[in-house]
């Protein structure tokens, strides 16, 4: 089977993380692969792709009319506006589809994404494909909630992938139709990558028993509630725990900032982007997570393979997706640095109930197993 997967862009995130393992996945599956890529603007992480057909294809966001459909409620002008911008962006982007397409016929072309660019690439044929798919890295709900452009884009899709059921009833019973939608969880792979037991114990002497961020630090990650939450859980619970922000991003200066003004230079650390996040797993004590919304975040997974109790946000849908309500780790509030540093003083303290987690979260990871997934990515290619 011959299948193209579309990406918004190739930088180091999770969406880039987790598609790059369906790619290889299906890659071992015995299929031809194409990945293209639309964004020219591509970080290091498009190297592991080296065994696929990689193009790059500039088609962005602001060039779809579907981008638009969001000036309509934004502003009251928007309505007003917006039937002219729409008709002018689809006479442009017909023009653009005829340099920009992709002339090999597919079987299968998947908008990974689930960006509007990657979304419009497949639903306004810049690639032939007998059979559609689209990533929803969310509640679809939210999508609809952002840009009614989502849901038009999302009719043109002959099937959805989401990572959740939340709010799919609601969804198809507010447009008054159903799509046709399937729950599929990401697989789980970075226990494959070797740990360097030096750099390990490095880790450990220098900055003790820490607790772990991983994230690209911008607005969808929300740094500085964990900068806040570490304060509280110094000055009102007496911790000297340091933790560290493995990751980067356009809001580092802002978080760099908080830091400085809440007086946490030599508690919290920041590590930049790393391509041996499996040293900083195996080597912390506690992990933490503060999106404040979240699809499915692959990166409690791989926290819980390494054996790493679980503090996060109840950021919906993905949260308690992986977490139950608080079965598998600790759930707090959403924006909430008091409750977060009660949380995180409960799992410190608590050797009986990190040990709980710990075994409960290995039972929660079968369900993220990749030989699992296989099985149902296979019907679905071959549905």
């Amino acid at each position: 089977m011959k299948i193209a997967v579309i990406f918004d862009n190739m930088l180091y995130g999770g969406i880039e993380r987790v598609g790059i393992s369906y790619v290889k996945m299906m890659q071992q599956m015995g299929h031809e692969v194409d990945v293209i890529v639309l964004d020219p603007r591509v970080e290091d992480i498009i190297n592991e792709l080296s065994d696929a057909n990689v193009r790059i294809k500039n088609l962005k966001r602001s060039h779809c009319p579907d981008h638009y459909w969001k000036i309509v409620k934004k502003w009251w002008w928007g309505k007003y506006i917006f039937p002219s911008c729409y008709l002018l962006l689809s006479v442009s982007l017909f023009f653009q589809k005829i340099f920009k397409r992709v002339s090999e016929k597919y079987d299968v072309a998947i908008a990974f994404s689930g960006h509007i660019n990657d979304l419009t690439y497949v639903a306004k044929k810049f690639v032939k494909a007998d059979k559609t798919i689209a990533w929803i890295h969310g509640a679809r709900y939210s999508y609809n909630l952002y840009s009614l452009g989502f849901e038009f884009l999302h009719k043109k899709i002959d099937l959805l992938i989401s990572l959740s059921d939340m709010g799919n009833v609601e969804c198809d019973t507010i447009n008054g139709y159903k799509r046709k939608i399937k729950k599929v969880y990401n697989p789980i792979y970075i226990k494959g990558n070797e740990i360097d037991e030096e750099r390990v114990k490095a880790l450990q002497e220098e900055h003790g028993e820490f607790l772990l961020m991983i994230g690209r630090i911008g607005v969808d990650k929300d740094h500085k509630t964990v900068i806040r939450a570490m304060k509280v859980l110094n000055e009102k619970y007496g911790h000297k725990n340091k933790i560290l922000f493995v990751g980067d991003g356009p809001l580092r200066g802002e978080a760099e900032e908080c830091v400085r003004e809440e007086g946490m230079e030599e508690f919290v650390i920041f590590e930049g982007t790393r391509k041996d996040v499996q040293n900083y797993y195996k080597a912390a004590k506690l992990f933490v997570h503060s999106s404040p919304l979240e699809g499915l975040p692959t990166v409690l997974l791989e926290a819980m393979s390494f054996g790493l109790p679980v503090v996060a946000t109840d950021s919906m849908p993905g949260v308690r997706e992986i977490l139950g309500n608080s079965e598998f780790g600790e759930i707090c509030g959403v924006a909430d640095s008091y409750d977060m540093a009660e949380k995180i003083d409960k799992l410190l303290l608590n050797e009986e109930l990190r040990e709980i987690f710990i075994q409960k979260g290995m039972e929660r990871l079968k369900d993220f197993a990749p030989e699992k997934i296989e099985k149902e990515l296979e019907k679905i290619l071959n549905g």
